[in-house]
């Protein structure tokens, strides 16, 4: 669930935003973008899924004149309760399961054309009784080669490692680069 997409913006590009990310949607595809932000800015997305799952994220951003910008961001995933079964096949009962995930983040423009920022995330799995948390780490670069051309890089969920019962296992690092460009009356072209 850590690598579910956000935002109409970027989930219409196929999730290629790495080199775009201006807007609130910079928390999750490269905090690098949150030194472009110069207003304040909200989201909230709730969407039902198959098997009556539900996911929902809020975030919201702040610019620091001068300093650029901080985000906070929530996600939860969770749906209808679940039925048990035992090693036997027989029923134990009901049980819920969830997921969740806390976000901060700072992205600031470094020079005219570089910005980089950087997110610590705190997620958290929940089944039955039973529940893991980790915290990982996102950092992002985006450079502008052009004023119709950007370049992004963004490295997701470092360092983070889940325990759940008995079993430890590292969460799945993301390596995204990214190259837009700009048609001259500033539509976004190609990501």
């Amino acid at each position: 669930f850590l690598n579910l997409g956000l935002g109409a913006r970027p989930m219409a590009m196929g999730g290629a935003f790495t080199a775009i990310a201006d807007d609130i949607g910079a928390l999750t595809y490269n905090p690098a973008g949150l030194g472009l932000i110069a207003e304040t800015q909200g989201f909230f997305l709730h969407q039902r899924w198959i098997a009556d799952l539900s996911y929902s994220f809020l975030a919201a951003t702040q610019p620091i004149p001068g300093a650029g910008a901080v985000a906070l961001g929530g996600l939860y995933l969770g749906g209808p309760p679940l039925e048990g079964f035992d090693q036997g096949n027989l029923p134990t009962g009901e049980f819920n399961a969830s997921e969740g995930l806390f976000s901060l983040g700072y992205g600031q423009r470094l020079l005219r054309r570089f910005s980089a920022g950087g997110s610590i995330k705190l997620a958290q799995q929940k089944i039955a009784q039973e529940s893991a948390s980790a915290i990982s780490f996102d950092a992002g670069l985006l450079y502008q080669f052009h004023p119709q051309v950007r370049a992004g890089l963004f490295l997701g969920n470092l360092g983070g490692r889940v325990r759940l019962i008995e079993d430890t296992a590292r969460q799945a690092s993301v390596v995204r680069l990214g190259l837009s460009g700009r048609t001259l009356d500033g539509r976004t072209q190609a990501s």
